[in-house]
């Protein structure tokens, strides 16, 4: 009989663990009460810039991209703390119950890798330091897909959330899906957004940012635009002699041709 009820307290106890496994989303998880989520490993890939430029911080990225456009994902119809999907794509034509169209700025489209829901997320969703709208991929298991609609695009920055330890990838394609490069934030700090600018030396088509741990990657402040390459090439300066030899030259040869159309 102790047999039979240390099997039954056995199962209950599974049965237990298996109701109380991490939520897939950020629905879930907000509906199951914001639960602390485990660590998920992943596997931290060797990542580099390729034909990347990356920027420490905003004004060096606006130094070379002059002035990009730029979204914020305020007019997203979601109230503070609180979290709204909708399907994908989120962009300018969207009309659900995210954004009504024209609530986004032309340009760019975000997407989830499988096609699932996306979400906005209220300031102070995941934490105190979200303190506006994100947007991203609702399953964990999705990474954020940001695609760009016009073929001239070879700046751009955001800040990039989770509400893990991350680290986050950033895979960054050209219109072929060839990958133009790779960065890789190592470990960040949950839900406090991470300043990511880079730029390219050929058009960006695609971005996938992913959380390799599945903390759920999320995207704010997006800049995107043509890089501006603002050192021109230095015109040398004429001496005195060598201006006076330029006129000299240029006064004969309109001497020469008023000559020849004289004749």
């Amino acid at each position: 009989m102790k047999k039979i009820s240390g099997l039954i307290a056995g199962i209950a106890l599974l049965t237990c663990g298996a109701a109380q496994a991490d939520p897939a989303s950020y629905v879930e998880w907000n509906a199951a009460g914001q639960p602390t989520l485990s660590s998920m490993p992943g596997a931290i890939t060797n990542a580099l810039p390729g034909g990347l430029t990356s920027y420490p911080d905003l004004p060096s990225f606006l130094a070379v991209a002059g002035s990009p456009a730029f979204e914020d994902f305020e007019n997203g119809m979601v109230a503070p703390g609180g979290v709204t999907g909708c399907p994908p794509p989120l962009n300018s034509l969207s009309n659900n119950a995210c954004f009504i169209p024209g609530g986004l700025i032309a340009g760019f489209s975000v997407n989830a890798t499988g096609g699932s829901n996306v979400v906005i997320l209220g300031a102070g969703l995941i934490g105190p330091n979200q303190t506006s709208i994100v947007t991203g991929a609702d399953q964990f298991a999705e990474s954020t897909i940001i695609t760009f609609d016009g073929t001239s695009v070879t700046a751009v920055a955001f800040d990039v959330y989770t509400n893990a330890t991350g680290p986050i990838t950033i895979t960054v394609l050209d219109s072929v899906g060839g990958t133009i490069g790779v960065l890789n934030t190592g470990a960040v700090v949950p839900a406090t957004p991470l300043f990511i600018g880079f730029t390219s030396s050929v058009p960006i088509a695609s971005i996938n940012i992913a959380d390799d741990t599945g903390g759920g990657e999320l995207l704010d402040d997006l800049r995107f635009g043509s890089m501006a390459f603002g050192s021109s090439v230095p015109i040398p300066a004429l001496s005195k002699t060598g201006l006076l030899v330029l006129l000299l030259l240029l006064t004969g040869m309109a001497w020469r041709f008023r000559k020849v159309g004289t004749l």
